[in-house]
């Protein structure tokens, strides 16, 4: 058993590495059928998801969703979204946005559904 470790002792951190790759896979493994059932229950049973598309969206995020889609996708998802900033509405409209979206205060660009 000493001439084991012996042995071991050299490449000790590869064995750390399998070991702590075998715990996450592990743990991942397990923690899928949770997720799956929560889709289900959650999602589909007990109608959870109201509504498929989002109603807000920052500027930057759907700049990266329209990068991989082709024009016609594009100008529909466009035509369906407006750009508000401060600068295209009047402080009374602005002040309503913000209450629905805080993140507009620190955001300067967010798209919200029409």
């Amino acid at each position: 058993m000493t001439k084991l470790f012996k042995y071991l002792k050299q490449s000790w951190v590869a064995i750390f590495t399998i070991l702590i790759l075998l715990a996450l896979q592990a743990t991942t493994e397990l923690s899928l059928p949770t997720y799956t059932s929560n889709i289900v229950n959650v999602g589909i049973q007990q109608s959870g998801i109201e509504n498929a598309t989002i109603k807000a969206i920052r500027e930057s995020e759907m700049n990266k969703l329209t990068t991989f889609m082709n024009d016609s996708d594009k100008e529909k998802v466009l035509d369906n979204y407006k750009l508000v900033n401060k600068d295209n509405l009047s402080k009374e409209e602005f002040n309503n946005y913000k209450k629905e979206y805080p993140v507009i205060k620190k955001e300067i660009f967010i798209c919200i559904i029409n």
